[in-house]
């Protein structure tokens, strides 16, 4: 699953980092999650759990007392990015996905399970990727009484599903449909500077599981991001120079310099003489 959604990190790195918050006196972890990723299965969504208790374990070494607590949400795909194309999982399998890891979670001593509600990651979904006809439902929800929709305790399923039949418009279509390659989006007269042609890739990638290493230290994938925008990479020296300052902005491409962080810089556009 980290190579679907490119990251790069093991779970030695995670191992590692957990045993040394609970080496140095810290007795409570919080894991943060996502469940209905492109190509998941019952075994990966487990594998959440699974991390949970290796965490509460290594935290026993150190501390009786020592506790975890996995937050899980549901996966809500966005524009521009590679899942642009996703469908994204029904509520009915939300709601499976959830049970699974409750269960799961029952058997996990030191384990404390948390999950975002599933019916707020539908509607996030249908708004994430919605078009114009969208507007006169967010109305009719506002004006049935659907204020303050983020908090839990105002959030009404039932008021978008009635403003959405009210207007003839179908919530599977919006959230749960796959897109096609040629599809015309609702937010392709936008820019945010990717290619679509890239991003298409990129979302073959995913599907591949073919991870892309970080393109400040590897040859640039021409996504657009820099270039359509003017802007230069820039990192900082890995040794602070003295005086406690983080590090001289140097520019990768002149060399000497390991990248440690980035800042960007936009190019000035040259002022015309008089």
């Amino acid at each position: 699953m980290r190579q679907v959604i490119n990251k790069l990190i093991s779970e030695d790195d995670l191992y590692g980092a957990v045993e040394s918050a609970f080496s140095q006196g810290w007795r409570r972890v919080k894991l943060y999650f996502l469940t209905g990723l492109p190509t998941e299965t019952d075994a990966d969504t487990l594998g959440i759990t699974e991390l949970g208790r290796n965490c509460a374990e290594l935290g026993k070494r150190h501390s009786s007392g020592a506790s975890v607590t996995v937050s899980v949400g549901g996966f809500v795909p966005k524009p521009f990015t590679p899942f642009q194309w996703f469908g994204q999982n029904t509520l009915t399998e939300f709601d499976r996905k959830i049970a699974l890891l409750r269960e799961d979670a029952r058997r996990s001593k030191g384990v404390q399970l948390k999950w975002h509600e599933t019916k707020a990651s539908i509607i996030e979904g249908l708004m994430s990727r919605g078009d114009r006809r969208l507007g006169p439902v967010i109305e009719d929800v506002w004006r049935n009484g659907g204020i303050f929709q983020e908090w839990s305790e105002h959030f009404n399923y039932g008021l978008w599903i009635d403003a959405l039949e009210r207007a003839g418009l179908s919530l599977e279509d919006y959230v749960n449909r796959h897109r096609t390659e040629h599809e015309t989006l609702p937010w392709d007269h936008l820019s945010a500077g990717l290619h679509k042609d890239f991003l298409w890739q990129d979302w073959r990638d995913a599907l591949a599981e073919v991870g892309l290493p970080d393109c400040r230290w590897t040859p640039c994938y021409d996504c657009g991001a820099c270039t359509g925008y003017g802007i230069e990479h820039v990192v900082a020296s890995a040794v602070a120079p003295a005086g406690g300052s983080q590090g001289t902005g140097q520019d990768l491409s002149r060399g000497g310099a390991v990248p440690v962080s980035l800042g960007i810089r936009t190019s000035k556009p040259a002022v015309a003489g008089v």
